[in-house]
């Protein structure tokens, strides 16, 4: 009988909903984070790979058993959608995995899309000429970033084609996007979004490089939303199909234009699950895995509070009373790390991260700035 359920676990700490038959899979040497509200097991690769996981599996002999594969963490989605297909279970498949993690391929299913666009994009896995795709706007800002990064490491942004150096196989170009962005996370159950929210980004999501806060809070603009939604649902039904998890989709916006910046078939990080949590009492990383597992989900029904997040990067001077912090009703959670660092690796490699609470948008943002001003941000 097939009941075994693995967990490929990346670095998020998560507790997971009590579940029988669980193996938490995990490479030698690397923290065990995961916690379960019932009995889970161990399993320990040599290396996060299908051969060492299938291996591992028979020599335990439980390749046989395996129900479910899930995974929540952006690192090993390609793996966990090969583990599947080896185990021939079900659950994302590679090519639907391969289309929300490879930025270059994800535009690629995109480009007949109606209600958003794309900016122009260009790899060297291409057989095209980078000056012919990118035509007149050749002389525009230029970004270029890894096909399958995440947190904005290892992206840059040049003046323009001629400033931009060399591109390697594994990354790709984009047209500058000078427009602010949103990002809309939610819940796919059956193949049917059954849960989702608009929020605006404050700042930039390259933030960190300029040692600027990020965050965001919830969108109030309903005409905005619409439009949002619609762009999203155009998404899902032009990529493969992702039937069960959360997501995290990231567009720029303006009174006019829709265009698509990615999505990724996991929650949103930084503190956008513990704001998501507070605002409507769903965990996505919990309701992914419950959804993945084919298990049923308690949706909410309706907003009980407004909440919003930001993170200081690292090098940025600030003065914080942890003590005083603690006291603050309205901060849901605060984070603030060790010192030592000059600047931010990725943009959820923060010096100090927070969550909040109010009963309205105005009150949020009055607290937010309340919060800033008490750390000593400039």
């Amino acid at each position: 009988m097939k009941d075994v359920v693995l967990f490929i676990a990346g670095a998020e700490p998560l507790r997971l909903p009590a579940t029988p038959h669980l193996y938490v899979v995990k490479p030698v040497g690397a923290a065990v984070n995961v916690q379960s509200d019932g009995l889970m097991s161990l399993l320990i690769v040599d290396e996060m790979t299908v051969g060492c996981v299938v291996e591992r599996l028979e020599a335990d002999g439980l390749a046989g058993q395996v129900a479910r594969v899930v995974c929540v963490d952006e690192q090993y989605i390609l793996v966990a959608a090969k583990i599947r297909e080896a185990l021939g279970v079900v659950g994302q498949s590679f090519m639907s995995a391969r289309a929300f993690r490879n930025k270059f391929f994800m535009k690629e299913f995109l480009k007949t899309a109606e209600h958003f666009t794309l900016p122009r994009y260009w790899s060297p896995i291409q057989r095209k000429d980078m000056a012919a795709v990118f035509g007149d706007a050749s002389g525009g800002r230029v970004v270029k970033k890894p096909i399958l990064g995440s947190g904005g490491m290892e992206v840059t942004i040049a003046e323009n084609l001629e400033a931009m150096g060399e591109v390697a196989q594994d990354e790709m170009l984009e047209s500058f996007v000078d427009l602010p962005m949103l990002h809309v996370d939610g819940l796919i159950v059956g193949g049917e979004v059954r849960f989702f929210v608009v929020s605006k980004y404050i700042n930039f999501c390259l933030s960190f490089t300029d040692f600027k806060y990020v965050g965001s809070e919830f969108s109030h603009d309903a005409r905005l939303n619409a439009r949002a939604e619609r762009a999203m649902r155009e998404v899902f039904q032009l990529l493969p199909s992702f039937q069960d998890g959360a997501f995290h989709l990231e567009m720029f916006y303006s009174d006019t234009e829709m265009v698509f910046c990615e999505i990724a078939s996991r929650p949103g990080g930084i503190g956008i699950v513990r704001a998501l949590e507070e605002a409507y009492g769903i965990n996505l990383y919990r309701a992914a895995f419950l959804a993945q597992c084919g298990r049923p989900v308690e949706l909410p029904s309706m907003r009980r509070a407004e909440t919003s997040w930001l993170l200081v990067p690292h090098g940025v001077s600030l003065d914080i009373d942890a003590g005083r912090l603690g006291e603050l009703p309205w901060l849901v959670e605060f984070f603030v790390a060790e010192e030592g660092r000059e600047r931010s690796l990725h943009c959820a490699d923060g010096k100090f991260k927070a969550v909040l609470k109010g009963d309205s948008l105005s009150e949020v943002v009055e607290r937010r700035c309340e919060l800033l001003a008490s750390i000593g941000y400039a």
